[in-house]
């Protein structure tokens, strides 16, 4: 894209976009005839029942679709509930009687629909098992599905995943209970989260009736089947009021080598972790077991561990040389509290390790509390983690102990890290001022509340080798800053400007196109859908990518993106392609 002109940019698609994804959904059917009386259980049985692609024809007003019992699937489906809204316009009910969907062996997608009420032994709205089962939900809402009645620890509230594929993007999941997993239940399947909202999603009854209670939002064991070494991946994606009674008041993670797992750009806020039965409780948003952590670009406020680590937890317990390495860069951790509810209980009021390695680098933790030790930071000494860190504060935190580790506790190094107020050191020769941060985050540039630096501070400038952006996306200038946060830096924009597509053109009939259009302030790539004719679904690829069409009708429309944040899909233009690609060409698998 560098050498676009700054006036008008030209854009080469070369790739392949098929007639449908890779494999096609074929059309199934339609439910309904127009009416809302005409969308019945039994309509949407008879068009499910081959598979394909099912859509809704209810009239333009929502409708509601009470089920008796699941949908049972064993061939490719796609469920789509049309509408603009988040949530479509049709929505599945199990009445609290059923659960919803059964799926094997299959691809499921679920997308433009509102899945609601169900209840089922494992997986509240959707059981999905099997190998080569693949699970697709877009732009969806899951709310009060529960998995509790069986007690059964596969029992994630809406979902539960037993291998497969899990990939979710634009949706919401809020009000469901489980026994692990307040929402989603995951065991050996790579999941991706992009761009969703977990609210008072509940698991903390499994703490109660046996020693489960993992994971108040999402609960993964495992990334993908024995040696594969799958990837959780969570992106710009926000997780409020979970509730678990063991470990990870939001998300729990345990890996099998070589899985990993990559958290960024996402907000977690007002979760909480219980003590279950036993009197554990670990990690009030997050608690990664096992295995490399990259975390990121990401703000912890408001949570709380009723034992330890009121924010988060990184635990290496089964080590593997050169994989139990966990880098946390670029992060605001405010008013997290590791309140124990017995004695001798409550350590690492903002972090919490235990073996390992880990490397801490711009990471802010301030106001946060432990009853007992390290109300900042907090590292085990039997299990001692090598914590580095770098380019960090640690700065207001407190104790309800008169113990001395009021910021830290236990073994840590690092350098170009910045203390206050004086008091034992966390660092060997660590800086000890006041920061002279804010009060209170803020939002001061980006999509993510921060901690901002006032003018003065001893961080200014302190900073070495620092990543190129603060948290907020924000180049760093000059010297760099200590902390997540970087003084007189910029945010790139919150909001983009849609871009106009100018024109469409198949050169010589294909299969190459080629698109002008116009610029967007900020913007620093640029993604297309396009759209065949005929179809309902969009097929989304970066700009950046060589793409061809193959032969036929399409509707192609652009959204300009940043480090921070995509924008809305511009206007649409169409064009036609009577050219077939070569050969030689490797096949789109889009969405």
């Amino acid at each position: 894209m560098n050498n676009l002109s700054s006036s008008v940019r030209w854009l080469i698609v070369i790739g392949i976009v098929l007639v449908c994804t890779a494999p096609p959904v074929r059309a199934a059917g339609v439910v309904g005839n127009g009416t809302p009386a005409s969308c019945t259980e039994t309509a949407l049985r008879a068009a499910v029942a081959g598979g394909g692609r099912v859509t809704f024809n209810c009239g333009p007003q929502p409708v509601t679709i009470t089920l008796s019992g699941q949908l049972e699937l064993r061939q490719d489906t796609e469920l789509d509930g049309g509408g603009p809204q988040q949530g479509g316009r049709v929505t599945l009910s199990g009445n609290g009687r059923t659960r919803l969907i059964w799926v094997y062996d299959a691809t499921l997608t679920i997308r433009n629909l509102t899945l609601i009420n169900g209840r089922s032994v494992e997986g509240g709205a959707i059981r999905a098992a099997g190998l080569n089962t693949r699970v697709f939900i877009y732009n969806s809402i899951f709310r009060n599905n529960d998995s509790t009645a069986g007690k059964d620890e596969e029992g994630g509230g809406a979902i539960s995943m037993h291998f497969g594929q899990l990939h979710i993007e634009d949706s919401v999941f809020e009000n469901n209970r489980g026994i692990n997993g307040g929402a989603i239940y995951n065991l050996r399947c790579p999941i991706t989260v992009l761009r969703s909202i977990f609210r008072n999603n509940d698991s903390s009854y499994g703490g109660v009736v046996a020693n489960f209670g993992f994971g108040g939002a999402i609960y993964n064991d495992g990334a993908g089947p024995a040696g594969t070494g799958g990837q959780i991946v969570i992106r710009d994606s926000m997780f409020i009021g979970n509730k678990a009674r063991n470990f990870g008041g939001a998300v729990y993670s345990y890996l099998y080598y070589p899985d990993r797992s990559e958290i960024e750009r996402s907000f977690f806020a007002d979760n909480i972790v219980y003590l279950n039965s036993n009197n554990r409780a670990s990690g009030g948003a997050l608690m990664h077991h096992n295995g490399p952590l990259t975390l990121r670009d990401s703000t912890f406020v408001s949570n709380r561990s009723e034992d330890a680590g009121g924010a988060i937890v990184v635990a290496q317990t089964t080590l593997t040389s050169g994989w139990n390495r966990s880098t946390l860069t670029n992060l605001t951790v405010v008013g997290n509290r590791a309140d124990a509810a017995t004695a001798d209980r409550g350590n690492g009021g903002g972090l919490y390790f235990n073996g390992g390695q880990a490397t801490v680098t711009n990471v802010t933790v301030a106001y946060n509390y432990a009853d007992r030790l390290g109300g900042g930071i907090y590292n085990t000494s039997t299990n001692a983690a090598d914590v580095e860190l770098r380019n960090t504060i640690i700065a207001g935190n407190f104790l309800g102990s008169t113990h001395d580790s009021v910021q830290c506790f236990g073994s840590l190094r690092g350098s170009h890290n910045l203390q206050s107020p004086v008091g034992r050191a966390c660092v060997s020769g660590i800086a000890q001022a006041d920061p002279r941060l804010e009060n209170a985050i803020g939002y001061h540039g980006g999509i993510l509340p921060t901690l901002a630096l006032q003018a003065g501070s001893p961080a200014i400038n302190a900073g070495v080798d620092c990543p190129l952006l603060d948290q907020r996306g924000a180049v760093r200038v000059g010297a760099c800053d200590l902390g997540a946060f970087e003084y007189g830096g910029v945010a790139p924009a919150a909001q983009l400007d849609p871009p106009v597509l100018v024109s469409v053109t198949a050169v010589n009939g294909g299969p190459l196109v080629q698109l002008t259009f116009n610029p967007v302030a900020g913007a620093g790539r640029y993604e297309l859908e396009v759209q065949r004719e005929g179809s309902s679904s969009w097929v989304q690829l970066l700009t950046d990518n060589t793409v061809v069409l193959d032969v036929g009708q399409y509707i192609l429309r652009l959204r300009a993106c940043n480090d921070v944040v995509c924008g809305t899909f511009g206007n649409e233009l169409s064009v036609v392609v009577t050219q077939t690609p070569r050969k030689s060409f490797i096949p789109f698998v889009g969405r």
